[in-house]
């Protein structure tokens, strides 16, 4: 379990690396920007629930907590899958957007004359 955390947590943090170093579009930063936040306090909680079994706290080191754990753990894996098989429509979207103004008059910039 604690390898299990530590890996959620080098994955939390190499996401929101990835996210500061390389620039990427739009609908992709927006599907990965919650993502390390999530995923550190899922390890974080799951760290903290290993270390109350390991120093035997009886109410704190509930098996039925380590069972909430893992259900939210997994309902959050499920409706992340979800929002992935979304991406590649609204990356379309966003490309089609992108490239339909390119051929727009934008008055904003519009050279005054003097």
């Amino acid at each position: 379990m604690l390898i299990f955390c530590g890996i959620l947590l080098i994955v939390a943090i190499s996401i929101f690396v990835f996210l500061r170093i390389k620039k990427i579009n739009p609908p992709l930063k927006k599907l990965l920007r919650p993502i390390p936040l999530r995923l550190e306090v899922f390890a974080l909680v799951g760290i903290l629930l290993v270390l109350f079994r390991l120093s035997a706290a009886y109410y704190l080191s509930m098996r039925f907590f380590l069972l909430i754990w893992g259900i939210s753990f997994i309902w959050y894996l499920v409706l992340l899958s979800q929002k992935i098989r979304l991406y590649p429509q609204q990356l379309k979207e966003f490309l089609t957007k992108e490239e339909a103004k390119k051929y727009l008059f934008d008055p904003k910039n519009k050279k005054k004359r003097k």
